[in-house]
């Protein structure tokens, strides 16, 4: 978690310019990289709920103590732990967010956000030349573990806002069916099955997500309701007489000029009537100069990773209405300022 300078430190780096502000920046990527470790080696979900000492943990993990002990308290300084009397405790961020048993966990994007600084090694190549010399989906694929870091990632990212943007999803009363393109996980088609009892779905993606949509499928007890199609969804054909289409986080990897074939093939997948919402970073300004500065670093992401970028929400309904969709809302998600879905209807 960020480490908040006291009101004299703030004066001096901040407002006195007395010594160098950039440095709570470094402190900052250490601490997330001490996360990093800490999850890999188990450290949360091993101490989960409970009071320990660095020796106990040590030896449950088969760590090394000392090396073990320095870790705890780099990590109780940027309050993911607690420490009292020698022993070790979960703060409640740390309870909510980063143990694996709990519903609102969000520890997966820490190795999927590891593995982007990575990639951010080439940044300088990218923004020197106006492309990424090697893009992220290779990266992965020559990675060991790499697409299901990705995917559980992006699982993380949807448990933030699924209940919100499943809420605010108006499903026509006659739908029955969902295509996911570019579905990843599957957890928005598990969550608005839940929703709807009526509804089927069908996540379409390449062959790289099939092990991480299927966890989530079996996981939520959707197996007869939810399933994974593996293809090419630029290339391959999932079927017709699809009631709704999601495109969910799926624009941003594409330039504009290939959002109007996107669609044209999208349209042709739905029934008469048919439905197509796109759930995307649009380009609208945030109103915090944090989530600013989130939509600024997704989008040098996009920029190093793939041949995409961030669409403006103004720009989505017209190439709906160029595509033939009609009746185009467009709604915010509150949870997530910047993330927003256009809804259209064939």
């Amino acid at each position: 978690m960020p480490l908040l300078p006291n009101i004299i430190e703030r004066l001096l780096f901040f407002r006195m310019n007395k010594g160098p502000g950039p440095i709570f920046d470094w402190v900052g990527a250490l601490g997330f990289k001490a996360v990093v470790v800490a999850l890999r080696l188990g450290v949360f979900d091993a101490i989960g709920h409970g009071k320990v000492t660095a020796a106990d943990l040590a030896r449950r993990l088969a760590l090394d103590e000392h090396h073990l002990g320095l870790l705890l308290d780099a990590l109780e300084t940027f309050g993911y732990l607690t420490k009292k009397r020698g022993r070790y405790s979960s703060s409640p961020a740390t309870l909510t967010w980063l143990l694996s048993s709990s519903p609102s966990t969000i520890a997966d994007l820490f190795p999927q956000a590891d593995d982007m600084m990575r990639r951010w090694d080439q940044l300088d190549e990218t923004i020197r030349h106006g492309r990424p010399p090697v893009l992220g989906a290779q990266m992965l694929s020559t990675d060991p573990g790499g697409w299901d870091r990705y995917h559980r990632g992006l699982r993380a990212c949807a448990r933030l806002v699924s209940a919100e943007v499943v809420a605010k999803l108006d499903v026509p009363r006659h739908a029955r069916s969902i295509l996911d393109i570019g579905g990843s996980h599957g957890l928005f088609s598990v969550e608005l099955c839940r929703r709807h009892r009526q509804l089927n779905a069908t996540i379409f993606d390449w062959p790289q997500a099939a092990e991480i949509a299927g966890e989530t499928i079996r996981e939520a007890g959707m197996n007869g309701r939810v399933r994974f199609v593996a293809g090419d969804f630029m290339v391959d054909e999932p079927g017709d007489g699809f009631d709704v289409a999601l495109l969910f986080n799926v624009i941003r990897i594409f330039p504009a000029l290939k959002l109007s074939e996107l669609f044209s093939r999208v349209s042709r997948w739905l029934a008469r009537d048919g439905a197509l919402v796109v759930l995307d970073q649009l380009n609208d300004r945030p109103i915090s100069r944090f989530l600013r500065a989130n939509a600024r670093l997704i989008e040098l992401e996009l920029i190093n990773s793939t041949a995409g970028e961030i669409h403006r929400s103004e720009d989505v309904a017209r190439l709906f209405r160029e595509s033939g969709f009609r009746k185009i809302k467009q709604v915010s998600i509150v949870r997530s300022p910047g993330l927003g879905l256009v809804i259209g209807r064939k």
